[in-house]
């Protein structure tokens, strides 16, 4: 039982690399590849792995649930964009899918950044998942924790996510089965984060506590700060990151 997943890159010479852990914190899937502009490569990972995946330069992450002749799940096959880590937001509104005559089984898939992982302010529909007590699996790169992932079974219409730590990100994707039929989405994305420019860093997600050579300006958007440069991108204590940022993602099968 597997789900298929899709990296297309942006530019030449773009190195991808797959590391996954399993639902019971094995090591999984380890790969890498080098892809060219306008390419791509489809990668079959089983269904109870989450994943880390990093490009180091621009590209996009799609996933495929296949359908019940491949998983055995009663179900048609769908499609969702998956956003990296740095687009997370900190609150959602969510819908299932009810259309008065399926009986349909509602997922969400939940990843918390290792710097975020608070469940006992992380609330769904007003329960935080402390009380919820949801399992999570730390998914790791290079040995090292970067995102806690979960899978959570649902019901109703309408679900609310929401982070009480307003710089906080998390991800999430909805999705759901019924007869012959499926749905699945990402709940949504901070666009602002992946903002490329030649002298502009991108936005961050948490305050800086001082700024460090080449900065030129710093201003708020929304809750979270955008640092000009001179050149390159300048982060808190001295650590560097060029402009565009890094793309990562984080991503648990349907």
């Amino acid at each position: 039982v597997y789900d298929r997943f899709k990296i297309v890159a942006g530019e030449d010479f773009t190195t991808v690399q797959i590391e996954c852990t399993r639902s019971d914190g094995q090591s999984g899937n380890l790969t890498s590849f080098i892809l060219q502009e306008g390419g791509f490569r489809d990668v079959d990972i089983p269904s109870t792995d989450y994943c880390w995946v990093e490009g180091d330069k621009r590209i996009i992450l799609l996933q495929f649930s296949v359908g019940q002749e491949v998983d055995g799940v009663l179900s048609d096959p769908f499609m969702a964009m998956i956003p990296p880590v740095e687009q997370y937001s900190n609150g959602y509104t969510l819908a299932t899918l009810f259309d008065g005559v399926q009986n349909y089984t509602h997922f969400m898939n939940l990843y918390i950044p290792k710097d975020f992982f608070q469940p006992s302010k992380i609330f769904l529909n007003d329960q935080s998942l402390e009380e919820l007590n949801v399992t999570f699996t730390a998914i790791q790169h290079l040995g090292v924790t970067e995102v806690y992932g979960a899978q959570l079974e649902i019901s109703g219409e309408v679900q609310t996510l929401k982070h009480l730590n307003k710089l906080a990100g998390i991800g999430v994707m909805v999705y759901g089965f019924g007869k012959a039929i499926s749905y699945g989405y990402c709940g949504g994305l901070r666009l602002e984060v992946s903002t490329k420019g030649d002298s502009v860093c991108p936005v961050l997600s948490q305050p800086m506590n001082g700024y460090y050579g080449n900065t030129k300006s710093v201003s708020t958007s929304g809750e979270l700060l955008v640092v000009e440069c001179n050149e390159g991108c300048v982060l808190a204590e001295g650590k560097y990151l060029t402009c565009p940022i890094r793309n990562i993602w984080s991503f648990k099968e349907a």
